[in-house]
């Protein structure tokens, strides 16, 4: 009897074991991770695509996405909708394949959104975040010090082509707008190298140590180059030849070329002067009794000379050699930027401590048109030809902020590091 009993109370235990298996088994196969992000019931992406990534190059648009690698994708959708339009249409299917789609044509300043679905035969996601653009004829190029990269970013400052992460401590940049290339000084280096449309350095790299400005004349692409220690201003070949060196400078200041007179200004700190050069490194003349020029730019349709001056703003007309303080008592005058269509110049008022620094903005006789407030550590400013807006970068904060002509905050594009400075690539019609 005992004997029986054992194998009966064994044969329960081994039953409810078995029992005990299965409902594990079942609620485990019911409860696996859903891994492939299409799957509805996906419980991070519930099944909707990842957000697309997009870029404009001028009139052409590119919207990409990661590969899916999955056997059963028909087709990948391209959802679409204008500025103007209150719905998204489709307007092309994608082979699976492929992980890119082209737009042609596209309308200048006109935003554009778009979404992806993918196909599996009778089944469709739902459509992904949108993202939007607005394209135009223009890039911005942002320098980062702190991540040693420069990088170029579309006409609507919102998205980065590339980042070329090439030096070591990148502080200065000029761009080409005829040729898509840019020059930029890298402090550790020592070395000033010419980067193309992609990011890749060209043949062209200058030797010339702690460049703090550089010029371009976009009629031969040559280039003139300011150094600080040692003091020196050099002018370059496109490829780089050295055309000639100017010898007497005792502190450097800022150079700016006047494209119309032929000529280049020339600011020295130590000797508080400003000096003018002609192509061939001659001096022509020279102003006197500055304080501590850390920028200036010309204006060369109405012949003005526009210079940061310590704490104050000083604009010149060459025509009568008239010269009249725009602005005074300011904290640091850091960087100016020239509107050509109006003539109206932009100023920095920079300040390290939070929101302290300022952004002003002045006609082209001289009165204050804006005064914006609530920056931080204000580095450097530009101004779009095609559209008059202006596009600064804060320096801790490392952001790309695009400002209307009228002073509103159109958008902003954050970074890591540190950005030191920018300019813009303004591709005029041939």
């Amino acid at each position: 009897m005992k004997l029986t009993g054992f194998w009966i109370d064994h044969h329960r235990m081994v039953y409810l074991m078995a029992v005990i298996v299965f409902t594990a088994f079942f609620f485990s196969c019911n409860q696996r991770p859903r891994t492939n992000p299409l799957d509805p019931e996906n419980r991070e992406t519930n099944g909707i695509p990842p957000k697309p990534r997009v870029v404009s190059f001028l009139d052409t648009v590119i919207v990409q996405w990661p590969p899916f690698p999955f056997v059963d994708i028909s087709a990948i959708r391209v959802y679409r909708k204008l500025q103007n339009e209150t719905a998204y249409r489709p307007v092309a299917d994608i082979d699976p394949e492929q992980n890119e789609y082209r737009e042609t044509g596209a309308r200048y300043e006109e935003t554009r959104w778009y979404r992806l679905s993918v196909v599996s035969g009778d089944y469709e996601t739902p459509l992904s975040e949108p993202v939007s653009i607005t394209p135009g004829p223009s890039f911005i190029w942002v320098v980062n010090s702190a991540d040693g990269k420069v990088s170029r970013i579309t006409h609507d400052g919102r998205h980065v082509i590339f980042s070329s992460g090439l030096f070591l401590n990148p502080i200065r940049i000029a761009v080409n707008p005829r040729t898509h290339t840019a020059w930029v000084s890298d402090f550790w280096s020592r070395a000033v190298v010419q980067l193309d449309g992609n990011g890749q350095p060209t043949e062209g790299e200058i030797i010339q140590r702690d460049v703090v400005d550089i010029e371009i004349d976009t009629t031969d692409s040559s280039v003139w180059m300011l150094s600080r220690n040692p003091v020196a201003l050099k002018h370059y070949a496109a490829d780089g030849t050295l055309r000639w060196s100017l010898s007497g400078l005792k502190t450097a200041g800022a150079i700016t070329f006047d494209p119309i007179q032929n000529v280049l200004w020339v600011a020295d700190k130590g000797l508080r002067q400003i000096w003018e050069i002609d192509r061939r490194g001659r001096r022509q003349g020279a102003l006197s009794g500055f304080a501590h020029v850390q920028d200036m730019v010309i204006d060369p349709l109405r012949q003005t000379l526009w210079i940061a001056d310590s704490s104050q703003i000083v604009r010149i007309d060459l025509g009568d050699s008239t010269a009249m303080t725009v602005k005074s008592e300011l904290r640091w005058v850091h960087r100016l930027a020239i509107d050509f269509n109006t003539g109206d110049c932009w100023a920095v008022d920079r300040s390290r401590f939070r929101n302290q620094s300022v952004l002003y903005k002045f006609s082209a006789s001289g009165q204050e048109k804006l005064a914006l407030s609530g920056f931080t550590d204000l580095q450097a400013v530009a101004v779009n030809p095609f559209n008059s807006r202006a596009f600064v970068i804060e320096g801790a904060t490392a952001k790309l902020i695009q400002i209307s002509s009228d002073g509103r905050r159109l958008s902003t594009l954050s970074f890591s590091g540190y950005l030191v400075d920018l300019a813009i690539e303004y591709v005029q019609e041939p």
